[in-house]
């Protein structure tokens, strides 16, 4: 982003002297009132646009345009200093529209009641609150909301509602609660419950019509709602986007009488908040307040859904123009109905044309509907470039630069703006805001103070404020937010840093007060409610403060932090069944609360729930057990993991881990114990090293903290160690560690555990345990591999189900590098929360929709990419080389945890991602190019065979983009100068999951269509009569190699360097020259050749000369077969074809005395030929030998030994020349 932004910024400084704004609609010399406004907003002169849209709006006649220019006025409300003049505008305009709209005059009074709460005025606010008469209703929830099928899923509340029943919610039982709207209009039950993540809330409400006919049910909303009137479902949307009163109107048919009104709200990116009014069909506010409790109920009908009556307008248009478009785009985006997986507001803002007068806001706009910084960085510079005067969009670029710490970026941004407007409080705002970022504080403190002598001294107060906060000046900070609050009592963050400042000075008494009128300005806030109370608590005991917890858990009775609250005050107040009553409901409520647990074992004397679980047996009972096993290298007593998982997807494990060492050969092996964990969702907790050695303990102390990941791979999946070093370890000795990981769900998989745990391993193992403990409603299914199914037991014991099993006398597996990855032998469980792969697919696919996107860029290098190709295959080959020539792969396997994918843009335009993420930007680029690519997730060779019973994400360690052409191939991203016919060895042969729009199915990697392996050297050795020999060797290599081969050569004199090192070994004082590439293009053979002059060649004894037959060896003995057993697998490196031939020119007067015969080994799996032949003065020696499988079963091995002693033998008989 950093060398864009500059590039473009040039590019603006030489539009600056020649170009300006757009100032007129095009075809007009006047500007229009619309071109007016978008000049002074622009330009940042606020009060003068206001000005400008009372003048227009009060001469239209149209409720669209009205209903945009109320929403411009909403817009333009950014400083305290307008909130007066905003007033005086929309009061006029309501005069002039007058009854005639009610609808209009709706939203003019919701944007005057945000305005007055601003301005403190309470009471007017409630008094027109009131008039509109936003619905209250009685409440339950939480349920669980994993997704749609959890959404969709019907719930008891949906039958009938019963004021006294409870149901089983998310995590503990629920019951119905009343829930009346806020200041705003709004429920929000961030406000009521704070994390809503993965939840969703019933809301009931009995209202009587009093006269039939047709009535709007006017709805605001942000996640998965449905909405159902007497029964009958009459809204249901499964977007989600952000929050704004009246953004769906829902025309329903009522008969006179009783109604029952059901809203089932999940939660969304965005926080979760609903409000419901009713008006007439004319517009007429409709007061529900009389309830009627007859349960004789007639039912009503759906006439129609639309969105707001200005965007639905504008929605019904066929074949809309650019002014359409972009009104729409900007309706849909100031009335918040947009997201990233499903942004209208930007599909509307990007298709307005660039001739077009209102394309530089439009892309300004558009900006503000991108949630990533780089996609919005590069909206705003095509708004700057269209229009370099456009200080707004100089703005919002250069706070972007500045958020993300791209500080000399910002400053030619800033000195833009400067050459434009120097006395626009944008330019002191921005220096501000940088300066306070780079940590100058008297700069800052500059700026700030010029701004509050400027049109927004609010601004200044709170740009002053940041500064002495940074420099920790409480006080002042203090003084600068309090003048801001004279000017803004509505805004809540302000709220909170005074409140901050207040308790860092110890100025109690203001703070109580501060938050008695917070709360008054925000009934509905639980954490300002018990902050209140924790205030009262703290100066005046705990029993004043009870009736303080009492009121907020009326409005939020499942609110975790106020039920803990209220248990530490009956704590406090010597009232142990109380404080144990409250605090067990809040960690129920809350069971990720670690901490609340232990004060809850504490002060109940309670073992935690792990610990219930754990094998009680000391270190010499397990030390006794291993007896029989004194000649074993070592030997592990005890593996245990004990599970417990929460409702949300996190977990706390206990581990224990105890292991005796026998032979000095392994206590390098045991010298430093290692705990793995992601730093950033975990913590370690209750570490004990404890060595044994007799009848003496010693606890170990030291610890160190190791970095696993590179920086780049920490983008994608970030490891740590804590090593505790055990360097005094001797024959004998018992090593016993004990420690507990605290895991905390992410976002985008709570209410999903699954784990994969390997059973055994290189050494013995005695007692393997394996626990898991979690909730009885979440979805967790044991699968067991090489175990039998008798070793598993489950028990329920409550709302808990308790999975155990229990492996003993684990023989060890190999530990050979040739053996298989320790996962392909090894026993193992796993945990899942899916039963099948139709189940895994169906919560793994939401995350894939609209990852894959292209933007216009990516849409434009697709043109440039594939320009002359024009078979598939040719465009797939062009599409390929530029992804993996031009974008970097920061990780090449997916993390355990199956690290969730980036949008295709992002990566396309960040030039890096994980494997991935690049996988779903070449899939993105092939569509484009209209060729069907799907991601596939495959488990490589290398790591053993994929266990696919199991339904398991983190058996896959890499993405590939499987291209569905004739029977279908695959291409791999992470392969560096690879043809689309050159598949990495690794990734050929297994099975990949593969992934599109219609399901799923599971594709082998092996195809013809790759080019076979095939390894060429071709030897011409020019023997001297000294025994010197010059060497020309030519090299072909074809396949899974090339790719590598072909890096290689890139760097010519490393290439040389490693070949000098490789002929040394074997001939000393060896010289390589004149290396020479032949052919390097992707999907051919590498061929390349050179020249090694090799003293001593061949040895002089009398008359003779005698060397090996073959001047390259495959050493397939010396690597793979030395042990003479083998209990496990065999896994080669490599398979192929290899040919070796070479012609010995012999010295003048030399004959070949001694050749060796020909001879073949032949076997189904691996075969080798070699073949030898004396014409004249030369002697050509060949061998071929091709191994067809890379795995070597145990039961061949025998017979592989001799095939790799046959090559072996072979390769190093010798040839005697005689003269």
């Amino acid at each position: 982003m950093k060398r864009r932004s500059l590039i473009l910024l040039t590019a603006a400084f030489l539009l600056l002297r020649t170009a300006g704004p757009y100032h007129q609609t095009a075809g007009s010399d006047i500007p229009s009132p619309e071109d007016e406004y978008f000049i002074h907003k622009k330009a940042g002169n606020y009060r003068e646009a206001l000005d400008v849209l009372l003048k227009w709006t009060a001469a239209l006649d149209d409720p669209t345009a009205i209903e945009v220019n109320l929403f411009r006025i909403s817009e333009l409300m950014a400083y305290p200093e307008l909130y007066d003049r905003g007033l005086e505008v929309l009061n006029s305009i309501e005069k002039t529209i007058g009854p005639a709209n009610r609808f209009l005059t709706d939203r003019i009074d919701i944007i005057k009641i945000l305005l007055y709460l601003k301005k403190g005025d309470i009471r007017t606010a409630e008094s027109m609150l009131r008039i509109l008469s936003f619905l209250d209703f009685q409440v339950i929830g939480p349920f669980q909301n994993g997704g749609t099928a959890d959404f969709n899923r019907s719930y008891p509340p949906e039958l009938g509602f019963d004021q006294q029943q409870t149901y089983d919610g998310k995590a503990y039982a629920v019951s119905w609660f009343p829930a009346a709207p806020d200041r705003a209009g709004t429920i929000d039950f961030g406000d009521l419950y704070g994390d809503t993540v993965h939840s969703f809330f019933y809301l009931h409400r009995a209202i009587t019509i009093q006269n039939q006919g047709e009535y709007y049910f006017i709805l605001g909303k942000t996640g998965y709602t449905d909405l159902w009137i007497d029964g009958a479902r009459m809204f249901s949307s499964r977007n989600r986007h952000g929050f704004n009163h009246g953004q769906y109107f829902i025309k329903v048919y009522l008969p006179r009488g009783p109604h029952r009104i059901l809203i089932k709200a999940g939660d969304s990116g965005d926080g979760m908040t609903v409000s419901l009014r009713i008006a007439s069909a004319d517009g007429t506010r409709f007061a529900a307040i009389a309830r009627d409790n007859s349960s004789v109920v007639t039912p009503g009908n759906l006439r129609s859904i639309s969105y707001f009556p200005g965007l639905a307008a504008l929605m019904k248009i066929k074949n809309p123009d650019a002014v359409t478009m972009f009104n729409a785009g900007y309706l849909l985006l100031a009335s918040r109905l947009f997201n990233t997986d499903n942004n209208l507001a930007l599909r509307y803002l990007s298709a307005i044309p660039d001739d077009y007068a209102r394309y530089p806001s439009a892309c300004f706009y558009g900006a503000q509907a991108e949630t990533n910084a780089d996609a919005k960085a590069r909206l705003l510079e095509r708004s700057i470039l269209a229009d370099p005067k456009n200080m707004e969009a100089l703005r919002k670029l250069a706070m972007i630069n500045i958020s993300s710490n791209f500080i000399y970026e910002a400053f030619p941004i800033i000195e833009s703006m400067k050459k434009i407007n120097m006395a626009s409080p944008w330019c002191e705002e921005t220096l501000a805001r940088l300066f306070i970022k780079r940590g100058w504080i008297a700069e800052a403190l500059r700026h700030a103070g010029a701004l509050k002598e400027s049109r927004y001294p609010s601004l200044g107060y709170r740009l002053e404020a940041r500064a002495y906060r940074l420099d920790k000046d409480y006080f002042r900070e203090s003084q600068d937010l309090e003048r801001f609050m004279t000017l803004d009592r509505y805004d809540i963050s302000c709220c909170r840093d005074l409140l901050s400042c207040y308790e860092r000075t110890g100025a109690m008494d203001a703070t109580e007060r501060l938050l008695h009128r917070s709360v008054a300005l925000y009934p509905n806030s639980i954490p300002l409610k018990l902050r209140l109370a924790k205030i009262i608590q703290t100066g005046r005991g705990p029993a004043p403060a009870l009736p303080y917890y009492a009121a907020a858990l009326k409005i939020s009775p499942g609110s975790s932090s106020v039920l803990e609250a209220i248990g530490v005050a009956y704590h406090k107040l010597g009232k142990p069944s109380s404080a144990a009553y409250y605090l067990t409901l809040a960690l129920k409520h809350d069971p990720v609360n670690f901490g609340l647990a232990r004060y809850l074992n504490i002060i109940t004397g309670r073992e935690d729930e792990t610990g219930r679980y754990a094998l009680r047996k000391d270190i010499p009972g397990l030390a006794a057990s291993a007896a029989a096993f004194r000649d074993e290298p070592a030997v592990i007593l005890l593996d245990e993991n004990i599970i417990s998982v929460n409702t949300d997807g996190s977990f706390e494990r206990r581990v224990r881990k105890t292991a005796m060492v026998n032979a000095r050969s392994e206590v390098s092996n045991f010298n430093n114990q290692s705990i793995i964990l992601d730093p950033k969702f975990e913590s370690v907790e209750s570490l004990s090293c404890v060595l044994s050695r007799g009848r003496y303990r010693t606890e170990i102390l030291e610890r160190r903290r190791i970095p696993l990941s590179g920086p780049d791979s920490r983008v994608s999946h970030n490891r740590e160690a804590i090593v505790i070093p055990t360097a005094s370890l001797s024959p004998g000795d018992i090593i016993d560690l004990r420690y507990t990981i605290k895991c905390r769900s992410e976002r985008d998989r709570k209410q999903h555990f699954s784990e994969k745990i390997m059973v055994g391993g290189r050494y013995r193992t005695l007692i393997s345990r394996t626990v898991l403990i979690h909730p009885a409603g979440m979805p967790v299914y044991c699968h067991l591999r090489n175990i039998e199914t008798g070793s598993r037991a489950v028990e329920k014991t409550g709302r808990k189900t308790v999975y155990r099993v229990t492996v003993n006398n684990i023989a060890p597996h190999g530990a050979a590098l040739t053996v298989p990855e320790r996962s392909r032998l090894a026993p193992a469980i796993y945990f899942t929360p899916h039963r099948t792969w139709d189940e895994f697919h169906a919560w793994y696919s939401p995350f894939l929709k609209d990852r894959i996107r292209a933007d216009g860029d990516i849409k434009k290098y697709v043109r440039t990419i594939i320009a002359g190709a024009g078979a598939p295959l040719d465009r797939i080959g062009k599409i390929y080389g530029f992804v993996t020539g031009n974008i970097r792969c920061s990780g090449h396997d997916l993390g355990a945890d199956g690290t969730l994918p980036r949008g295709a843009d992002i990566t396309f335009h960040a030039k890096t991602g994980d494997s991935e993420d690049v996988s779903l930007l070449l899939i993105t680029l092939a569509r484009e190019a209209g060729i069907d690519a799907r991601l596939a997730l495959i488990r490589t060779r290398d790591r053993g065979e994929a266990y696919l019973a199991a339904p398991f994400a983190g058996e896959f360690t890499r993405a590939l983009c499987f291209i569905n052409l004739g029977n279908g191939f695959f291409l791999d991203v992470t392969a560096a100068d690879a043809g689309i016919r050159e598949l990495p060895a690794d990734d050929r042969g297994v099975n990949a999951f593969v992934i599109d729009d219609a399901g799923w199915r599971f594709i082998n990697t092996g195809s013809d269509f790759y080019y076979p392996d095939l390894e060429r050297i071709t030897g011409a050795v020019a023997i001297a009569k000294t025994g010197n020999a010059e060497i020309t060797i030519s090299l072909l290599k074809q396949g899974s190699a090339a790719p590598e081969t072909r890096h290689s050569l890139k760097d010519s004199s490393q290439h040389v360097r490693e070949l000098n090192e490789y002929w040394n070994a074997a001939y000393t004082g060896s010289s390589v020259s004149r290396p020479a590439v032949s052919n390097s293009s992707v999907d051919r053979p590498v061929e390349y050749s050179y020249s090694v002059s090799v003293p001593g060649f061949a040895q002089i004894s009398d008359n003779r000369m005698i060397f090996d037959s073959f001047i390259t060896k495959s050493g397939l003995y010396a690597k793979y077969a030395l042990a003479r057993k083998r209990a496990f697998p065999l896994l080669l490196s490599g398979i192929g074809v290899m040919i070796n031939k070479a012609t010995y020119t012999l010295p003048q007067g030399h004959r070949a005395e001694r050749v060796p015969a020909d001879e073949r080994f032949d076997h189904e799996t691996f075969s080798a030929a070699f073949s030898y032949s004396s014409t004249g003065g030369a002697v050509t020696v060949t061998s071929n030998i091709e191994i067809k499988s890379p795995l070597i079963p145990a039961e061949e091995y025998q017979r592989f030994r001799e095939f790799t002693r046959f090559v072996d033998r072979k390769e190093r008989e010798l040839i005697v020349l005689t003269r």
